[in-house]
């Protein structure tokens, strides 16, 4: 049954801003937009590029490599890079900490471009 695992502290992560972190296997980002937070694989599907290092445009993290585009409520490509779409996490900020549901239930959506 999964469970609430710390990530961060909510301190740790700026508005605009991004952390990863690793859980077991899975490099997780996560980033603050409009104060709520989005949890995505952090290897881009289509050349691995760490999308923590991505730029944000809204709720969209555009990969720091070739710019394909994720959207970070559902993970579809909303750009015209051909690739899968990315892994969205549940997420949730409570009393200060970000904590990840563990083990993750994986969501991959159709993609959308």
């Amino acid at each position: 049954m999964p469970e609430w695992i710390f990530y961060a502290n909510s301190s740790d992560l700026a508005e605009g801003g991004s952390l990863c972190r690793k859980f077991e296997d899975e490099e997780i980002a996560v980033f603050r937009v409009e104060g709520n937070v989005y949890a995505i694989e952090n290897q881009c599907p289509h050349m691995g590029a760490p999308l923590s290092e991505g730029t944000l445009e809204g709720t969209t993290v555009l990969c720091p490599w070739h710019n394909a585009r994720f959207n970070l409520h559902v993970g579809s490509v909303t750009s015209k890079i051909n690739c899968r779409a990315a892994l969205i996490y549940t997420i949730r900020e409570v009393d200060g900490v970000i904590e990840l549901e563990w083990p993750p239930k994986r969501r991959r959506p159709r993609n959308s471009h």
